[in-house]
């Protein structure tokens, strides 16, 4: 109801028109994200070009596009998270790490089911300390420094509770 309410509040009566638009840019960038999946899982641009167009003209997608309903801000922030999540198993980078986290955590204030998710991303650190030399598991990154990594895994677990607790 969060979702509707915002553009309630800032457009008045044309609060349907802005939650329409908003749902269909969301949509724009969802074919965007499957895109990047794509490219980040295949490393070329014909696997995600044709995951993204093929996103875009979803028909589901679609009809969610054009209901009052915070499915579509669900599925674009737990996409996001999933496309960061993915990044940081195959490159690593404690700053995707977090971001994947944070976007975990903005999606689960939406839908709840979203912070299994979210703690099923803070178990990849703790794998990472516990086998670090599993080199088909994670690629080298530069960050082989266990202390980092315990320290990535602690600021994740922080920023988790930092945006969920007060809700």
């Amino acid at each position: 109801p969060m979702f509707v309410a915002i553009f309630a509040g800032l457009l008045g009566e044309n609060a349907m028109f802005g939650l329409k638009v908003a749902q269909h840019l969301l949509l724009v960038g969802m074919s965007g994200i499957v895109f990047k999946i794509g490219t980040e899982l295949d490393e070329t641009r014909r696997l995600g070009l044709l995951a993204g167009v093929l996103s875009a003209f979803s028909l589901q997608i679609q009809g969610y596009a054009r209901i009052p309903m915070t499915e579509l801000l669900f599925t674009f922030l737990c996409m996001s998270a999933l496309w960061l999540s993915i990044r940081y198993v195959r490159r690593g980078g404690s700053a995707v790490f977090l971001g994947a986290i944070f976007i975990f955590s903005l999606a689960a204030l939406v839908r709840p089911i979203a912070q299994y998710l979210n703690y099923m991303l803070l178990f990849v650190p703790i794998m990472r300390l516990v086998l670090p030399n599993w080199n088909f598991l994670w690629p080298e990154d530069g960050s082989r420094c266990r202390r980092r990594q315990l320290v990535t895994l602690l600021c994740g677990v922080v920023l988790h509770a930092a945006v969920i607790l007060p809700y």
